[in-house]
């Protein structure tokens, strides 16, 4: 396998990564989005097992009939450890500032105003 082959085929695996890592990403983001939805299912699930159980009761209903409650809810997260492997991803590319950083704008503002015709010819 030559130079060549090697670093497409590492540029392939890295190509994969990231699709990797974007599409975990999106999974989260849509789970996030989703749960205010699932708070309100949840309060809907409670209210209706509290109906249910009252009713139950005021029946005199046999024990094995008594309803069952709902789950509770848990708000949704993402784990740490997702967050820690996309900093270390973006790190090892060189991505450690977000594009609307004071750091990343004055850089870019020199970038622009460099004259590379002259900067060739001063090396």
């Amino acid at each position: 396998m030559n130079g060549r082959a090697l670093e497409a085929a590492l540029d392939a695996m890295h190509g994969l990564a990231t699709d990797a890592l974007v599409t975990e990403l999106r999974q989260h983001m849509e789970r996030l989005a989703l749960n205010p939805a699932n708070e309100v299912a949840a309060a809907i699930a409670q209210a209706d097992y509290e109906g249910r159980l009252a009713d139950w009761e005021a029946s005199k209903g046999r024990p094995e009939d008594k309803p069952k409650a709902p789950p509770a809810f848990v708000p949704y997260t993402i784990p740490p450890q997702f967050l820690d492997k996309v900093l270390k991803f973006l790190a090892q590319n060189g991505i450690n500032a977000p594009a609307t950083s004071p750091k990343v704008d004055a850089l870019a503002r020199r970038l622009a105003d460099l004259d590379l015709d002259v900067e060739a010819r001063a090396n």
